[in-house]
């Protein structure tokens, strides 16, 4: 009788994670589109500690995230991090940390689910929500559209942190591309009334943007006659696959006033792309050790222990809200 022997599939070992040394005069705020992030994904071990080691060892404070498919899922990352049942998590947690986070109402469609946008940020670090709001465009006849545009305004110390965080517009077939234009242009819009009425001159926009920032794409010609850079070159990617781990594309973008590049920015900002894959993740049907998501978190590193705008600036987003939302605790 032949006999069979059977090798079971090696499980890829995670690599030792290092904790990030916070510095105090420094904040990083980060976008992440987490490709409809629903409680059942947030379920997932492997997901869960993918999402907390990323912010925990590179030292993310602010975490703008789109692509929640419902109000759970960002709880359970906000939990995690606040009380790990993984190891690795547990590893990297300390004390100088107590996370928070809020979340939109519905902003748009996804496949098969609704959309919400959400902040995730360290309390601990100082900084408190003042306002959030989701803005909409004014209903016209036959348009079925929302300008998925999230405002928080957070203070850290004595600087007061302002964030417009952008999302894709969709129509009821789900076209991204075709009103793009119109979103840059209700930003710039409301980047002009902020820095020529409200007196803000420290703004920032981020998000999924769809597109690659390139000086040739006239979609991005109303940011930059706002006043407006992107810290992400349009040769960095921003996505990933377990096909392509180096990534093709440049979706994702952080924006910043030339107030703010030139008297906060540090210098520093960048695209993450280790350690986003996971032995419990799914790849396709049949494989596993795949990504969290398709889109790698972008970032920025902005001094916070100085506030060159010596205005007041809109402490309140209730003049423009559609609906507010409370800080989850």
């Amino acid at each position: 009788m032949s006999q069979v022997t059977v090798t079971s599939a090696k499980i890829p070992k995670i690599p030792k994670i290092t904790p990030y040394l916070i510095n105090n005069n420094t904040l990083r705020i980060a976008s992440w589109n987490l490709q409809s992030f629903s409680s059942d994904k947030a379920d997932n071990a492997g997901v869960k500690e993918v999402i907390c080691c990323t912010v925990l060892e590179n030292g993310l404070d602010i975490l703008a995230i789109q692509e929640i498919g419902d109000t759970n899922a960002l709880i359970k990352i906000k939990d995690e991090l606040n009380s790990p049942t993984s190891e690795t998590v547990k590893t990297l947690k300390t004390v100088e940390q107590h996370w928070e986070c809020c979340i939109s109402d519905i902003s748009g469609k996804m496949f098969r689910s609704v959309e919400y946008n959400g902040f995730l940020w360290n309390a601990a670090r100082g900084i408190s929500l003042k306002s959030s709001a989701l803005l909409e465009k004014p209903k016209v006849a036959k348009s079925k559209t929302r300008c998925n545009l999230g405002e928080l305004s957070f203070r850290l110390r004595e600087t007061l942190v302002k964030i417009l965080l952008h999302f894709t517009l969709f129509t009821m077939s789900s076209t991204k591309i075709s009103l793009f234009c119109v979103v840059i242009v209700l930003l710039t819009n409301r980047f002009s009334f902020s820095l020529s009425s409200v007196g803000e001159k420290d703004m920032m926009v981020l998000g999924d943007f769809n597109l690659g920032p390139d000086l040739d794409m006239e979609e991005f010609d109303a940011m930059r006659e706002g006043g407006l850079a992107n810290l992400i070159s349009a040769s960095t990617f921003t996505n990933i696959s377990t096909k392509n781990m180096e990534g093709s594309k440049n979706y994702d973008n952080i924006w910043i006033s030339k107030h703010a590049k030139s008297n906060h920015f540090t210098g520093k900002s960048g695209v993450i792309r280790e350690r986003l894959t996971h032995p419990s993740i799914p790849d396709g049907r049949w494989s596993w050790n795949g990504v969290v998501s398709d889109h790698c978190p972008v970032w920025a590193e902005f001094y916070c222990d100085r506030d060159f705008d010596d205005t007041e600036g809109l402490v309140s987003v209730e003049d423009i809200a559609i609906d507010g939302k409370e800080i989850i605790d």
